[in-house]
């Protein structure tokens, strides 16, 4: 009997590795409207994330998706699930910043991914260190960590820390640090992100005089330059290469969109360190890159208000040099089309309205064109 139970057990193992296996690699962009913050949280509402336990995500803020403005997040944050739902929140209890954007990554069967917990066995001073054959003695891996609450709605801890990657070259084994020296807690938990196969693009950044201003640095890739759409995620590195220094950048940090390159930031403002690295993997790099240059093609292009109340209109006006009829398209930010009409040419000023009734909170993508024209614009809906 006992021999019958331990096969049941071993074959339930086994679905579950097969099932992992076939899931998908996901990525959202979450905007936290005002209708999804409760306190210091912002709750995720997504068909890839609903009612789903046992991932590990990716986080990064990402402070102007598609170009234009945006909005600081100076706290270190969490990822958590309650209940049915995953929720992002800020480790210091402060209140959630309003209309902040974040860069998920819902790791698939390309991907390495599990839950790393901090333990008595694993903690020196103020680091844990991860314990995995693909990583021990790999220097040169590139692998993304994001701090999380629980996977299964099980009771976690928060770590009011920013955190990193580094390489002990002594142990041969990559480790989760604390940026601000503080000994790593016991029982944080941590998502965990390594690629197994080479299918996205992954590489370290590193700031330098030739790169970096002030509290910026600018990543010049072909993967993401001139692309306001691509999808990136970051991870701080200490020592890129296992090398024998490295630099703590004790600052949260996002990435943002400057019009012709991404880059990488400080979140409170504090100049870069030189030397400062972080890991970036940039996914689904393929998708958005024609989009880029339509962007400018109708540059009088406007929408207002902009963010705007669910059920309220906005007011779409531009010049419209080619005087033919356009379509209007608006997509959620996975490309999905919500809905498309027409606009009539009267002339070479457009000015049309269009009622957001039925459009969810979050964040949309306008596009207006005709077979000459085109353009994209970012709309955030409250």
């Amino acid at each position: 009997m006992k021999k019958a139970h331990n096969l049941i057990i071993i074959m339930l193992g086994l679905l579950v590795a097969q099932s992992s296996e076939a899931q998908e690699s996901n990525y959202l962009i979450h905007n936290a409207s005002e209708a999804s913050i409760t306190g210091s949280y912002t709750q995720v509402d997504d068909v890839f994330m609903n009612d789903k336990v046992f991932l590990y995500p990716l986080l990064t803020h990402n402070f102007n998706p598609g170009g234009g403005a945006g909005v600081y997040h100076k706290a270190p944050v969490t990822v958590a699930r309650y209940d049915k739902f995953w929720r992002i929140i800020s480790d210091d209890k402060s209140a959630f910043t309003k209309n902040s954007n974040w860069n998920i990554f819902l790791p698939g069967a390309d991907f390495k991914s599990w839950a790393h917990v901090s333990s008595l066995s694993n903690i020196s001073k103020n680091y844990t260190f991860i314990d995995h054959p693909s990583l021990n003695g790999n220097p040169n891996a590139k692998l993304f960590v994001s701090k999380l609450f629980s996977s299964d709605g099980s009771l976690g801890k928060l770590g009011n820390h920013t955190v990193g990657v580094f390489y002990n070259v002594t142990e041969k084994k990559w480790a989760i640090y604390n940026q601000d020296k503080v000994n790593m807690e016991e029982g944080l938990t941590f998502s965990v992100v390594f690629e197994g196969k080479t299918i996205h693009n992954t590489f370290v950044h590193k700031a330098d005089p030739g790169n970096t201003l002030g509290h910026i640095t600018i990543i010049d890739d072909p993967a993401c330059n001139g692309n306001p759409n691509v999808k990136i995620l970051i991870t701080q590195n200490y020592n890129p290469n296992g090398s024998i220094t490295g630099v703590y950048n004790d600052h949260e940090v996002g990435v943002y969109y400057n019009g012709t390159k991404w880059a990488i930031y400080n979140e409170d403002k504090v100049d870069l360190a030189a030397g400062a690295a972080f890991n970036v993997l940039v996914v689904n790099e393929e998708t958005a890159s024609t989009i880029n240059e339509d962007l400018m093609n109708i540059p009088s292009l406007r929408i207002s208000p902009n963010p705007v109340n669910a059920g309220d209109q906005i007011k779409i006006d531009l010049y419209n040099e080619s005087s033919e009829a356009l379509s209007l398209e608006v997509m959620d930010m996975s490309g999905k089309s919500v809905f498309v009409e027409n606009i009539n040419a009267n002339g070479n000023v457009i000015i049309h309205h269009v009622s957001t009734a039925g459009l969810r909170p979050g964040m949309y993508m306008i596009r207006v064109s005709n077979a000459r024209i085109a353009a994209v614009r970012r709309l955030i809906v409250n």
